[in-house]
């Protein structure tokens, strides 16, 4: 691309970042270094795309990178990391670099849905960062990501409510989720629909 003196811009960067989730989607390897390794080959591309080529990040852009950290830890969940002496110091640096990377994912979460100009945030970009602490089981996040979206002006749409109490179930805090729903009818903030409600009864509130 540069060679030919052609320059990425937005559409561009985030065409590319699908293709990194298409591939993480379809195994990316299979194992796990593999996987890690197209997630930070797809942030080192956001990085220079966002920094060196001065592009703006989107609404679809930010939807995307959730996206996929959520997929990267959907896949990790169903695959066995190699075992025996051979492998040790493999599985070992694997487990320290996910730690690292899943704080910073946490941070770049936080960090962009606190910070990011409310041109580049839509209710979409917001819900795949609750997919995210669904997945986790962090129902603490999930609340304070509610709590940031809310003083940014984004209204919950039913996706959002639906993951928000998921995540209560997913971290066996059924009752919080109960109570939170109270709040929101006492606070007369938006009462979940049928397609809500649906979802909490299969996640058992």
């Amino acid at each position: 691309m540069m060679e030919n003196d052609l320059l990425p811009d937005s559409v561009t960067m985030n065409t590319v970042l699908k293709a990194y989730i298409t591939s993480l989607t379809n195994g990316a390897g299979g194992n796990p270094q593999d996987r890690l390794n197209n997630v930070l080959q797809a942030l080192s591309f956001f990085e220079w795309c966002s920094k060196s080529q001065m592009i703006n990040p989107v609404a679809a852009t930010y939807y995307s990178l959730f996206r996929l950290f959520n997929v990267y830890h959907e896949g990790s969940n169903d695959i066995i990391k190699p075992t025996g002496d051979t492998f040790e110091d493999d599985e070992e640096f694997d487990e320290k670099r996910e730690e690292e990377l899943n704080a910073w994912m946490v941070k770049f979460i936080s960090t962009t849905c606190c910070d990011a100009p409310l041109t580049s945030l839509d209710v979409g970009v917001f819900n795949a960062a609750f997919d995210y602490f669904y997945r986790q089981g962090d129902a603490d996040g999930a609340l304070a990501l509610f709590n940031l979206m809310d003083k940014r002006g984004f209204a919950p749409d039913d996706t959002t409510l639906g993951l928000i109490f998921a995540t209560y179930a997913n971290s066996d805090q059924n009752e919080v989720g109960l109570k939170f729903l109270e709040h929101m009818r006492t606070a007369q903030l938006q009462i979940p629909t049928n397609k809500s409600c649906v979802r909490m009864r299969v996640s058992g509130i």
